[in-house]
Formats: C-alpha cells, sequence, structure tokens
C-alpha cells in the first residue's frame, strides 16, 4: 500500500508540512467539524491529488494524516483507544502500530503547527497513546483540543460526544497533571445539560456523567432536570422521549441513594410501556404481538421496584393486571403470526440480492435489512420435510445413530425409528426433532455465507456504527431484560466489529438470561428444588424443553433457539460454551455467526416495531389527522 501512494523510504520535514496550503486543503471541512470521517475523506483526497502531480513529498504528508484520521475512536478504552474502521478478510485500514518511530516523530514536530482542533486533537491523542517515552504534553494539548470542540446536541450527534468523552477520560486519567481541566470540563457538560430542553441530548449528557462517576454534588439538579423533561415529553405524548428521561433520573436517583424517588421514576419508566401498549388496541392496525412484548417489558422494570416500597405504588396489584392484559394480548396474537419465505437461489445471485438490499440506505434500514436478510426457520415445514424423506427412504432410519465429540466421547445417540408404529411414540419424536436438527445445522452455512456476511460486509463498509448504538438499541427493545442492555450491546456490536470470539462468549449467557426472564413473566417455574430444599435455576436445555417455551416465543424462534444452542446434534453452543469446549475456530464457525445474528434480529425487530408503533400514534395525534 505505502510502495503505491510514495516510495517506502521517502524522508519528509516540517518543511514539508509548511509548504502545503493547508487552507486549501481544508477548506471544505469547517473549524467545529468533529467527524473524523470527513478529515479522512478530505486529506485522502488532498493525499491522492498530490500523488496524481508527483508531488511526493506531500503526498506523504497527507496520507499520513489521512491515515491518522481514518482511525475510529473508543473514547473510553484505556489500552485501545483507536480501531480500524474497516477490516476485510485479507486486510484493514490504519492501526497506531503501523505508523514508525520516523511517523511519530514527524508528528510530533508538527503538532504545534496544526490548527485544525480535530485533527491536533487527533495527533495529540495518538502521540500519547502509542509514543515512547509518553509526553504529558501530548495529552494536554489533545484534551484542550477535544475540549475546544463545540457542545450542543447538532456536534454532539455527529461525533461530538466522543471527543468530548475523550476529554474527560484522558483528564481523569491524568489527575492531578490535568490541573483543573476535569473541573472545567465536566461543568460546562453539567451546565449544557441544565440549560438543554432537547430530552435525548440530556440524557446523553447525564449518562456520560453517571458513568464516569461525575458531578454527583449537583446529582440532585440533574435528576430534577430529567424528570421534568419526561413529563413534559409526556404531555406531548413523546413516549419514547418520556421513557429515556425517567430511565436516566431513576439511575441518578439511585446513584443519591434516593430510593424512595428511585422507585417512583421506576413506576414512572415502566407505565411508559404499558402506554404504549394500550395504544395498540385502537391503533389503526392492531398488534397484539407487540403489545405482549410491551407489557412484558413493564413487568420486568415494575419487578425491580423494592420490596419496601412496592406497596406505596401498588406494584403487586399491577403486575397482576399487567400478567392479565399480557395473557389476553398474547392469545390473540396467536392470529397475526404469519411467515415470508424468499424462493431458492443459488449463492451468487444471493449474494448479490443481499448486497444490494443493504447497500445505500441508511444506518437504521440497513441494519433493519441486515436483521431480516432471510426468513427463520419454519419448524412446521421442516418437520414435514423431514417426515416425507423418512417415508421415501425408510433404511436409513432403522438403525441407531450415535454422535461423537471432536475427542471421541459419545454426546448423543439417536434411537432407530419404528416404522411399524400407528402413533409417533416419544422414541420416534426425538428421531424427528434430531434429524431436524441437523437439517438445520446444514442449512447454516449457506445462511451465512450467502446472506449474513456479505449483509455484514456491506454495513461494516458504509456505516461506522458504535458500541454505544448497539447498548442503545437492546435498551430499547422489549425482547432484553432490564439491566441487560449493555452486555446484549457489547456482543451485537463485537459480531458487528467482526468478533465473533467475544460476541459469542457474551451473547450465549444473555440468551439463556432471556429466556429465563420471558418465561417467568409467563408464569412459567424456572427452578427445581432438590431434596435440600435449595432451589436451584435450570439451565437452557431444561428451559427450552418446556412446553410453555413454544408458547412464548413461537414454535420457529423456540426450535431456532433449542436447535442452536441446546441439541446435541446441533451445534449445542450454550453446553459446549458452559463446559469450556469452545474452541477460537468454534467461536468463528456459521453456527456462531448464526447465533449472533438470531441475537440481533430478536432484538432489533421488537425495538423496530416499538418505534414504528410509536410513530404511527404520532400521525394519528397530529394536527389535521382524520379521526378514526
Amino acid at each position: 500500500m505505502t510502495q503505491a501512494r510514495y516510495p517506502g523510504d521517502l524522508q519528509i520535514s516540517v518543511d514539508d508540512f509548511r509548504a502545503i496550503d493547508w487552507g486549501q486543503v481544508l477548506r471544505n471541512v469547517g473549524a467545529d467539524e468533529v467527524r473524523h470521517s470527513s478529515l479522512w475523506t478530505t486529506l485522502s483526497n488532498a493525499a491522492r491529488a498530490a500523488t496524481e502531480e508527483n508531488r511526493l513529498l506531500h503526498a506523504k504528508v497527507l496520507w499520513l494524516l489521512a491515515d491518522a484520521s481514518s482511525m475510529m475512536l473508543a473514547p473510553k478504552s484505556a489500552s485501545e483507544p483507536f480501531k480500524p474502521f474497516a477490516v476485510f478478510q485479507d486486510r484493514r485500514s490504519a492501526v497506531p502500530e503501523d505508523f514508525s518511530l520516523e511517523d511519530l516523530t514527524f508528528f510530533a514536530q508538527v503538532l504545534e503547527r496544526i490548527d485544525h482542533l480535530l485533527l491536533k486533537a487527533r495527533i495529540a491523542d495518538l502521540l500519547w497513546t502509542v509514543g515512547r517515552p509518553k509526553n504529558f504534553q501530548h495529552a494536554l494539548v489533545a484534551i484542550d483540543s477535544y475540549g475546544g470542540m463545540s457542545l450542543d446536541s447538532s456536534s454532539w450527534a455527529r461525533g461530538g460526544n466522543d471527543c468530548w468523552t475523550r476529554a474527560l477520560v484522558l483528564s481523569q486519567s491524568l489527575k492531578k497533571g490535568a490541573g483543573d481541566r476535569l473541573q472545567s470540563l465536566q461543568q460546562r457538560v453539567l451546565d449544557a445539560l441544565l440549560l438543554t430542553e432537547e430530552s435525548s441530548y440530556a440524557c446523553q449528557l447525564a449518562r456520560l456523567l453517571r458513568e464516569m462517576r461525575l458531578v454527583k454534588h449537583q446529582g440532585l439538579a440533574v435528576a430534577q432536570k430529567l424528570e421534568a423533561l419526561g413529563r413534559q415529553c409526556g404531555v406531548s405524548r413523546n413516549v419514547f422521549a418520556s421513557r429515556l428521561c425517567y430511565e436516566e433520573a431513576a439511575l441518578w436517583f439511585e446513584w443519591l441513594s434516593e430510593k424512595e424517588r428511585c422507585a417512583e421514576l421506576t413506576v414512572a419508566y415502566a407505565e411508559t410501556y404499558v402506554q404504549e401498549a394500550m395504544f395498540q388496541a385502537t391503533a389503526p392496525t392492531v398488534s397484539n404481538m407487540l403489545s405482549n412484548s410491551l407489557y412484558e417489558k413493564a413487568i420486568q422494570i415494575y419487578r425491580e421496584v423494592p420490596s419496601k416500597m412496592r406497596a406505596a405504588h401498588q406494584v403487586d396489584k399491577r403486575i397482576e393486571e399487567l400478567r392479565r392484559l399480557q395473557g389476553v394480548a398474547g392469545e390473540q396474537a396467536l392470529s397475526e403470526m404469519g411467515v415470508i419465505r424468499s424462493p431458492s437461489i443459488n449463492i451468487t445471485d444471493m449474494v448479490e440480492h443481499v448486497r444490494n438490499a443493504v447497500s445505500g440506505k441508511e444506518p437504521v434500514l440497513a441494519l433493519k435489512e441486515l436483521a431480516n436478510i432471510q426468513p427463520l426457520e419454519d419448524a412446521d415445514a421442516l418437520r414435514e420435510r423431514v417426515l416425507a424423506r423418512m417415508r421415501e427412504f425408510p433404511l436409513q432410519w432403522i438403525f441407531e445413530c450415535t454422535t461423537y465429540s471432536r475427542d471421541g466421547r459419545v454426546i448423543a445417540k439417536r434411537p432407530a425409528i419404528n416404522l411399524l408404529g400407528s402413533e409417533v411414540s416419544d422414541s420416534d419424536e426425538r428421531v424427528i426433532q434430531s434429524t431436524m436438527t441437523r437439517d438445520h445445522g446444514m442449512f447454516l452455512g449457506l445462511a451465512v455465507h450467502g446472506a449474513i456476511l456479505p449483509g455484514l460486509e456491506i454495513l461494516r463498509q458504509e456505516h461506522r456504527l458504535r458500541e454505544a448504538d448497539f447498548v442503545e438499541l437492546s435498551k430499547h427493545s422489549p425482547m432484553v431484560p432490564v439491566g441487560r442492555a449493555a452486555l446484549f450491546g457489547k456482543a451485537l456490536h463485537a459480531g458487528y466489529d467482526g468478533d465473533f470470539v467475544t460476541a459469542v462468549h457474551l451473547l450465549v449467557p444473555q440468551v439463556e438470561h432471556m429466556v429465563r426472564m420471558h418465561l417467568k413473566q409467563a408464569g412459567v417455574t424456572t427452578t427445581t428444588l432438590d431434596k435440600e430444599g435449595i432451589e436451584n435455576e435450570n439451565g437452557l436445555s431444561t428451559l427450552m424443553a418446556l412446553p410453555q417455551a413454544a408458547e412464548v416465543f413461537g414454535k420457529d424462534i423456540a426450535f431456532e433457539l433449542q436447535a442452536l444452542f441446546c441439541d446435541a446434534f446441533g451445534p449445542n453452543l450454550r453446553n459446549h460454551l458452559a463446559h469450556g469446549l469452545l474452541e477460537e475456530e468454534d467461536c468463528r464457525s456459521p453456527s456462531a455467526v448464526y447465533a449472533w445474528w438470531l441475537g440481533l434480529r430478536l432484538v432489533f425487530n421488537e425495538w423496530w416495531n416499538a418505534v414504528a408503533a410509536q410513530q404511527a400514534q404520532q400521525a394519528q395525534q397530529a394536527p389535521g389527522a382524520e379521526s378514526s
């Protein structure tokens, strides 16, 4: 790559930096720009032009700065704050380790001559991160440059959040070495929070301060501000905005040990889901399936209220009411279920179709396409295909089948089927189920290589999603249990980032917890009482074997979960992970990638349905809308 840009032994100096007309190069990048992608685009275009004009010294300067600007910022990471923005099978974009000692020395020499705040912050931060020996002045320059960025909702949404977070993290890590910078920065964030009337912006500022344990001495003002914004949004029937505010306010009151106020705001937070569920009963397009999920989410949140404070808020009575409403919605949701299946295509056409479906869309719509890039397995149809094959080729089913692990252990046995029986016995049912699981496993490779990975590659090329985006998605998805959004978000982001080792290890136990909580909310007993009177939680395999699992999740999702995570005739991801049997290559297998995609689909679709319902509600309530 270097040889194609400029000679590898080309030497550059400060004079080469000075000789570049920076006003002309950065003319399209505003002084208040907070997106590193804009810097990278501008600098790389200028570098290409310099290369074509044979101005190789200028080209090298521009390419080095472009590469430094290209990296994604992980502002809270102490060890790896910079990550490549693109990773392919055989190559990737720049990372800090790519810069040589000569490159870093050049950066240090020109740092004080860089006028653009964002570029200056990036170079100073890079020098602080990988420079040896460390120079505290580089960290201070980075803090001052990041902290010099605009602090408003528009800049925050365009990348200013990462810049300000990084400034606070660096200031906090330097302790006394940062002087009064931490105090000044956190006060500016607090002032912006208390002055704004934009609920989402206020919640993001509050979350940053709370997670970094800052301004606790003024925490009451923050919590009251969030509560007030939540009530204002409630009056305007903006249920999503009020939900954000109530949740964050409750977390602040909890941090301040204001337990009664925390309980009060937790109840208000739960009721936003109830309001949304009730709307479904009168919406132009009724969705009992969505209502069922929303009632369940509300019940989960109500259960977070401490037992000592439940009576004051009639929590137990309210939970009973919501469970009854949830049951009614669940019964009525059965008639709404349907499956859309695409026709069979070869993998070439399939890959092209997937790429076209994901490409060119806004981030949310691209993510929606990826999450629904193919339908789930139709369990009933798969069963019929298996039975038809058994009838057509009966001999292969009259012998017992044994499955061995890679180290020679017998891990599963499939009995022989009774072809003379008039009814399907339990033994025969096991043959049918194991065959369905094996067929499903054979399908995984096609699904992953023909659809999921091509779609994911396009998504990563065109959009730079952050871990915070996936955490936020999980937080507002009724599928994700309360308190598990961060873990789900980390797992989904890891898979998006290509790190399926991390994704699988985070996601699998969270899927088990999700299943357990949804069954509990449906009134299913998920524990076993042993002979000594000790009550233990059942594992995922036991939970999925319960007949209520198919009722709660639907036949198709229940089958996917069982086949993927629990069955010894399939990948058996849960049990292999729990016993430390997963090797690194297993975490990158089609079954692991498919498990990540299944988690993304479940979380995203529940969130998408909630957003769609909210938009329908707002459209119905808009001035001039026709009454139904």
